[in-house]
């Protein structure tokens, strides 16, 4: 099942930050908080094209590489909450990045938006969504 990040709670996961406090109430159901979640995608390669629908044939092969980030802030942005016209709930994440980026530190970065809250995920049954945001190689050595 697709989930759409657009008809869903978002739970924007934060790394590169140290928050002062457990948990910050903007209002209208925004909250930031600290969690714990490291994130980490091993690479494997496939060497021949999938078929339409279809998955890459064999062989598949584990490479070294990778990535690995620590997420220390969840942004939960509900679904009731409605931003006026132009903007919207995706950007009210990216408002709260660059004001974080600003005030604490530079190097912070939204490395995946969730499904559902980062401390629920390990005991809830069914399978989180990850949108990967900001996991890129460069943004990846600051966070983990």
């Amino acid at each position: 099942m697709s989930i759409d990040p657009l008809e869903s709670p978002l739970h924007a996961g934060i790394a590169g930050v140290d928050l002062p406090s457990d948990e910050f109430d903007f209002g209208e159901g925004i909250v930031l908080r600290r969690t714990y979640c490291h994130v980490f995608a091993p690479f494997m390669a496939a060497f021949a094209p999938a078929p339409p629908g279809g998955y890459h044939p064999a062989p598949w092969k584990a490479v070294s590489g990778g990535l690995s980030i620590d997420v220390a802030a969840e942004l939960f942005v509900p679904v009731e909450f409605k931003p006026s016209e132009w903007f919207d709930r995706l950007n009210t994440v990216w408002w709260f990045a660059a004001l974080t980026r600003l005030v604490g530190n530079p190097c912070a970065i939204v490395p995946v938006i969730a499904s559902h809250s980062f401390s629920e995920i390990a005991s809830m049954n069914g399978e989180p969504t990850f949108w990967t945001v900001e996991a890129n190689r460069t943004h990846a050595q600051a966070g983990g």
